[in-house]
């Protein structure tokens, strides 16, 4: 593309070619218009702007468009050159001016031509007549011409003659039509400056007419100030009796206010008087509140006291007939949840049945590397069916949800093999167990080996939950089920816990909904197991790596708060649905 932009100009004094200051950019990037073009093309030929237009070789230039496509046509790389073509009646009248000044140049030289022949024709003739009289002198009025004078004269006379022709010759040169061409384009310019004076001489009548408006206007702005000034005059008398009305109702609100200190001062003295009365009261009610602290105390102890001693009871009651191989009759189950073993963001209510989750991770459905939302049972839960088929049961009650994005998921339930005391003790309340719910999800719970650093070589071996009743005689049996127990699940340094694929959606749980979780373990490894929705079996999942019937004792009942599920409560002491049961019986 051209960088450079020329004006081409061809006038009365001959052509111009004039390099513009506007580059060819700043007309692609419209920083430049056709306008400032122009103006700068008047000011660098000293033409009028309204007297001539741009052209280029293909046609005249009307708008920036043009512009740019004149500087684009122009080839690369090269000079964009824009020709300045005047108007018609300029260029005539440029032509006109052109021809009188070469007319007025030949004239005066003719006329000095003229001037000058006739001077010196003149003294030629004078000199002729001096020398005349000379000789008449000499000869004393006789004539005496001879012929050389005589021949001189008339060489002299042939001269003037050579002369008058030669002028006639150049006087006949002169176009008589070219100067009544000069008058009828000197008539024609006239009528031009005729009409300009008209559009003048309008201008004038405009102006006046616009003027006498103006004049108009300012008596009406007048007239109107006028008015004004008497309304803000009328404002501020009203001002002025608002003023007064309010100097006086300042001073009724200080008489007012001197009244109301008066008062207050009453009163202080009053609430003085209170206050002393209060003192005292509060004195007592100090004691008072010491002594019922105590009354509290005491209440919490007899009541703790007598829940344990009924719970013992019910236990000893309910469950002594049962009997297992290797564990005794007398196993306290689960009836609330534990009080230490949970998360840091759960909170349980006063009789430890109901927990509400806080967290913000388990909120979004994170329940993997962190103890948010964790609820352990305080016991362990019964076991129902025969030694090589034997499941366990237990049930909640949805009784808070919140909302959380689609996918999040709900709570999880499942077992653990640890009691809650080792969940309680081990730092990062880790366990091994087996759970379901979230987003349709089975979670695999390892638990990193953790030793207490009071704790005895023999309590190493032998989890709590073949601790809480071992019959006499069966330490063997148990001491094997514990090898068995290692082998199918040894220990890890490092806890873990894997999500695999199940069928349950517990995001879909609604409010005061009961969930029932069964876990059956199985003769030769694996277990599974079953969730029913207010008693109907709505998912089932089998967990492979599960160790054999015989090596695991009881377990413990956990829950994970995540997503919608929020609150829920546990219920103990209940058994399986009898259709779970059929199931169960079918199966084996």
């Amino acid at each position: 593309m051209p960088t450079n932009i020329w004006f081409h100009y061809e006038g009365i004094e001959g052509q111009f070619k004039v390099q513009s200051t506007i580059k060819a950019i700043e007309i692609r990037n419209e920083e430049k218009s056709l306008k400032d073009v122009t103006k700068q093309a008047a000011e660098a030929l000293n033409i009028h702007p309204a007297t001539y237009d741009l052209e280029d070789e293909y046609g005249m230039i009307e708008n920036l468009e043009d512009l740019k496509r004149a500087i684009k046509m122009a080839g690369d790389p090269g000079d964009c050159i824009l020709r300045v073509e005047e108007h018609h009646a300029i260029k005539r009248s440029n032509q006109l001016k052109k021809e009188s000044i070469a007319l007025e140049k030949r004239v005066a030289a003719m006329e000095k031509t003229l001037a000058g022949q006739g001077a010196e024709t003149d003294a030629k003739i004078e000199k002729a007549i001096a020398v005349v009289k000379k000789e008449v002198d000499k000869t004393n009025g006789k004539v005496d011409f001879t012929t050389k004078r005589v021949d001189a004269l008339e060489k002299d006379m042939q001269a003037v003659k050579d002369n008058e022709e030669k002028i006639m010759e150049k006087l006949g040169a002169i176009n008589i039509a070219e100067l009544h061409d000069m008058a009828e384009n000197i008539k024609e310019i006239a009528e031009q400056i005729k009409n300009c004076m008209r559009k003048v001489l309008d201008l004038d009548h405009r102006f006046d007419v616009m003027k006498t408006q103006l004049t108009n206007d300012v008596k009406r702005a007048q007239e109107e100030v006028k008015d004004l000034q008497r309304y803000m005059q009328g404002k501020l008398d009203i001002l002025l009796e608002a003023d007064g009305d309010m100097r006086r109702d300042l001073q009724l609100l200080s008489e007012r206010l001197s009244l109301s200190q008066d008062d207050h001062k009453l009163m202080q003295d009053g609430l003085s008087k209170l206050a002393n009365k209060c003192a005292g009261a509060l004195e007592e009610s100090e004691e008072l509140r010491d002594l019922l602290g105590q009354m509290k105390e005491e209440t919490m102890f007899v009541r703790s006291e007598s829940a344990q001693t009924a719970q013992r009871m019910h236990c000893l009651e309910g469950e002594a007939s049962e009997k297992w191989v290797g564990f005794q009759p007398g196993v306290m189950y689960f009836r609330r949840w534990h009080q230490f073993a949970k998360g840091g963001d759960v909170q349980l209510s006063g009789d430890l049945c109901i927990a509400t989750g806080r967290g913000r991770l388990a909120a979004t459905g994170v329940v993997c590397g962190n103890d948010e939302g964790l609820c352990v049972s305080d016991g362990p839960a019964r076991r129902f069916g025969t030694p090589g088929y034997w499941s366990s049961y237990f049930e909640i009650e949805i009784d808070e949800i919140s909302s959380a994005a689609k996918g999040t998921g709900g709570l999880y339930v499942g077992f653990a093999l640890q009691s809650a005391c080792e969940i309680c003790d081990h730092p990062r309340h880790e366990f091994d167990g087996w759970l379901m719910g979230g987003s349709s999800k089975a979670l695999i719970c390892r638990a990193s080996q953790y030793v207490k650093p009071d704790a005895k070589p023999t309590d190493i071996d032998l989890p709590d939950t073949f601790g809480v009743g071992v019959a006499p005689g069966e330490e063997s049996t148990v001491a094997d089920a514990v090898k068995m127990l290692r082998l199918a699940m040894p220990p890890k340094t490092r806890g873990e816990t894997r999500d695999v694929s199940s069928t349950w959606p517990a995001q879909d749980l609604r409010l005061k909904d009961r969930v029932g979780i069964l876990f059956r373990c199985n003769r030769d490894g694996g277990a599974t197991m079953k969730i029913a929705v207010n008693g109907i079996i709505t998912a089932e999942h089998n967990f492979r790596d599960a160790p054999p019937a015989e090596a695991v004792g009881f377990l413990t009942p956990v829950m994970r708060l995540a997503g919608t599920g929020k609150s829920a409560k546990i219920f103990p002491g209940l058994q399986p649905p009898s259709k779970i049961l059929a199931d169960l019986r079918a199966e084996e």
